[in-house]
């Protein structure tokens, strides 16, 4: 391999493929939500913040405290449902999956421009859906505008460390993987990507959280290495909360 040439990633387990189904991935997908959806309807009711019927990815949810426990139970549901169905029975490894030292000089780096990618795609994406009238509601997602700096922290760790390792282990370690070895990169990656996009329950970022997911599942089959997607998810959702903030503060007097 050439200085500076990204390497050739690992084959996928065959074993892999085999569980890798569209059955498998839906019911480790109902158990995180179950799971989500669980704590967060007790942690906002010992709250008492007034939030709406929870779902995934905690979306109509008032209090940040709430949210970012909700979003971490998610994340350890899908986890455990990756544990149970492929680590436990033996069917591949964490390596496997793409968690295992990079060949990739600079990990985090190669991440942060796949990172800006995803960004780019993301945001030209949904800049030509304003057009048409169709408008983001992040701020309506993530309740930063009022929340003390301690819950704003709670919130932007869940979003920006444990989402990204969950999702990226789940959606392109297993998923992506499992359904390219199955159908090909290319049906593999819009497979994966429609799946990652439609869990997050947002109708106006469906499209955009598409593109994205292709640019992090095309990461990983570069690069042969989770953590480069992991640094990216991790980059697009620091500068979504960062615009988020920005875009709430009040106006200098």
């Amino acid at each position: 391999m050439h200085a500076g040439e990204e390497p050739e990633p690992t084959p996928t387990p065959p074993s892999l493929s085999r569980v890798g189904t569209w059955p498998v991935a839906l019911a480790v997908l109902l158990l995180a939500y179950v799971v989500g959806s669980g704590v967060t309807a007790l942690l906002a009711g010992l709250i008492g913040d007034g939030a709406t019927t929870p779902g995934f990815g905690a979306r109509s949810l008032g209090d940040p405290r709430v949210v970012a426990l909700a979003i971490l139970a998610t994340d350890a549901a899908l986890l455990a449902g990756v544990y149970l169905v492929v680590i436990r029975r033996g069917v591949a490894g964490w390596r496997d999956l793409g968690l295992r030292a990079s060949g990739t000089r600079r990990p985090v780096v190669v991440g942060l421009g796949y990172g800006l990618l995803f960004v780019l795609a993301s945001g030209s994406i949904s800049l030509l859906l304003a057009a048409f009238g169709v408008q983001q509601d992040q701020a309506a997602l993530f309740p930063l505008t009022d929340a003390g700096p301690w819950a704003r922290a709670a919130l932007v760790t869940a979003g920006v460390v444990f989402a990204p390792v969950a999702e990226e282990v789940f959606f392109r370690g297993f998923v992506f993987q499992a359904m390219a070895a199955r159908k090909g990169l290319v049906r593999g990656l819009i497979y994966s990507s429609i799946l990652f996009a439609a869990v997050h329950g947002n109708v106006a970022a469906f499209l955009p959280l598409i593109a994205g997911s292709a640019v992090l599942a095309y990461s990983l089959h570069r690069t042969g290495t989770l953590w480069v997607p992991i640094f990216a998810h991790a980059f697009n959702n620091a500068f979504a909360f960062a615009a988020l903030l920005l875009s709430s503060s009040p106006p200098p007097s």
